[in-house]
């Protein structure tokens, strides 16, 4: 395992993340359906060309992402802690993850800055959404950390801040790890497959 001490967002950070499956692929690796074919075809076309996926962002996704040092801070006053950054931490060449801060050596923190009615139905029903949870469990995977902290942010309430322990799910970690093996076997066959065909 590597970790890449770059900025998340530069060009760098986009090359490391755009041929490997991520966090944000969790939930595709866990189904191992039509969705991972989807994603592995996204990757190895960025593998034969290196012509970066477009993520444009929305403003709602651009506002938590000004809000994630935020976010941080509070949480470090909050668990008297103080959260490690790192840019990418690769597995291997199909695979890593952007973490949101590292606690120890033991822990992750998820940071999720929703907006007001999303961050108010976390709060009351304690509900993670399963994409969130994936994403966690793909993390605790691939870092073998022991826990990750599920921390909401959003500074227009009185109490800003809920933080909610996750501990590593066996049966979606195995799914997720199946899903990872199958995503490996299909970039290389669309590349042997591309090669045949074209090269």
């Amino acid at each position: 395992m590597i970790i890449h001490n770059v900025q998340q967002g530069s060009a760098e950070w986009l090359n490391l993340r755009a041929g490997r499956f991520t966090a944000t692929d969790a939930q595709a690796l866990a189904e191992a359906k039509k969705g991972l074919e989807t994603v592995a075809l996204e990757k190895t076309a960025y593998l034969l060309t290196g012509n970066l996926p477009d993520i444009s962002e929305t403003p709602a996704m651009q506002a938590g992402h000004i809000r994630e040092p935020f976010a941080r801070k509070a949480y470090e006053e909050y668990a008297g802690v103080k959260v490690e950054t790192a840019g990418f931490i690769e597995q291997d060449e199909f695979c890593g993850f952007s973490p949101d801060g590292l606690v120890g050596k033991d822990g992750l923190i998820e940071i999720k800055c929703k907006q007001d009615k999303a961050h108010l139905y976390t709060v009351l029903s304690g509900k993670i959404d399963p994409k969130h949870w994936a994403q966690m469990q793909f993390q605790l995977l691939v870092s073998a950390r022991k826990w990750c902290d599920y921390v909401c942010f959003n500074p227009m309430f009185k109490n800003p801040l809920y933080v909610k322990r996750i501990w590593p799910d066996s049966e979606l970690q195995t799914k997720i790890s199946d899903g990872l093996a199958k995503g490996r076997e299909l970039i290389k066959q669309y590349l042997k497959e591309y090669e045949e065909k074209y090269l």
